[in-house]
């Protein structure tokens, strides 16, 4: 609360009407709102999800460039250190709006839309400010290996680097600065309209298939992660290819994409129950591996005739 009150002070944002956590349990964002307007304060200690001053600085970098544009981003106010030297703080504007967790077709289609748009623009987009976390293949390889040094025991991190192992997502692709993170938590709408894409925290420069797996991840499984939509997927790629073609090469590395999105995740998950114990983290972990896994590769054949139909084309004229 002292710290809150301190920085509306500081940065002359007004005089405090209230505030309340953004999230259950965290003392890490705070909707703020002062007689000035509505606000997000972020603030970064330490943890995983413990963020440089440079990456909140290539945040910002990215946030002004898509603004300019006129791309429904949040515009980000401040960042800056506070005087304990180990908090950093982001603040930004508030965007009013609710996510969906069942969108309609033609929500899809207007989400998709605008997330070709975002890889339009951010595809050789670089910020000055660097982005230390990343999230690619190499890296979680290597994250993955070291987990498994410290916790040499666990049978589950054993399973993610065999899955690992049968990856392929070469670098030599298309690349920018991507969300990372952009399933459908991420989106904020006003009744059928996007208001907003936010929570960049996890953003860095990388191959643009990475952010394709994660998104295609966080919209075609569906029914609280039981099912899988192909008619989404569908969807989402004919609606994204209208704003950026996919190129035959990403195609390539898609589905492995899709895979590494939910290998990747199961990890993230993972990690929070082995520092946290937090036992519905581990039952989404092991449900990815155990269900979700299996089910792109029941369904492999069909989604990989969405993702490239000229495959199919091709054996057709052949047979």
């Amino acid at each position: 609360m002292n710290n809150v009150k301190t920085i509306i002070s500081l940065k002359k944002l007004g005089k405090l009407i209230s505030f309340k956590p953004l999230e259950k349990n965290s003392n890490r964002n705070f909707f703020v709102e002062t007689t000035k307007g509505k606000f997000v304060f972020s603030f970064y200690t330490d943890g995983p999800r413990y963020r440089t001053l440079s990456e909140l600085k290539a945040q910002q970098e990215l946030s002004d460039y898509l603004l300019q544009k006129k791309f429904p981003i949040a515009k980000i106010i401040s960042v800056f250190k506070l005087k304990d030297e180990k908090t950093n703080v982001l603040i930004r504007e508030y965007i009013s709006g609710s996510s969906k967790s069942t969108p309609t077709k033609s929500e899809v289609s207007q989400f998709a839309k605008l997330f070709g748009r975002f890889h339009k623009l951010t595809q050789n987009f670089k910020t000055k400010n660097k982005f230390a976390h990343r999230w690619d293949l190499k890296t979680t390889i290597q994250h993955v290996n070291g987990l498994q040094r410290k916790f040499s025991k666990d049978k589950f991190l054993l399973r993610i680097q065999s899955e690992l192992k049968n990856i392929r997502i070469v670098n030599n692709l298309p690349s920018g600065t991507i969300h990372e993170d952009l399933g459908r938590r991420h989106v904020l709408w006003d009744k059928n309209k996007i208001t907003g894409f936010i929570d960049f925290e996890r953003s860095y420069y990388a191959p643009l298939v990475y952010d394709l797996g994660q998104t295609i991840r966080g919209w075609c499984f569906h029914s609280d992660w039981q099912k899988w939509c192909n008619k989404k997927l569908t969807n989402l790629l004919k609606c994204y290819s209208t704003q950026r073609k996919i190129t035959v090469d990403e195609k390539k590395y898609l589905f492995d994409a899709i895979k590494f999105a939910v290998i990747e995740r199961a990890l993230s998950f993972y990690i929070k129950y082995l520092y946290h114990k937090d036992k519905s983290a581990r039952d989404y972990a092991l449900h990815s591996l155990n269900y979700l896994l299996p089910l792109l590769e029941k369904k492999k054949n069909k989604i990989q005739t969405i993702i490239n139909p000229s495959v199919r084309e091709r054996r057709g004229s052949a047979a």
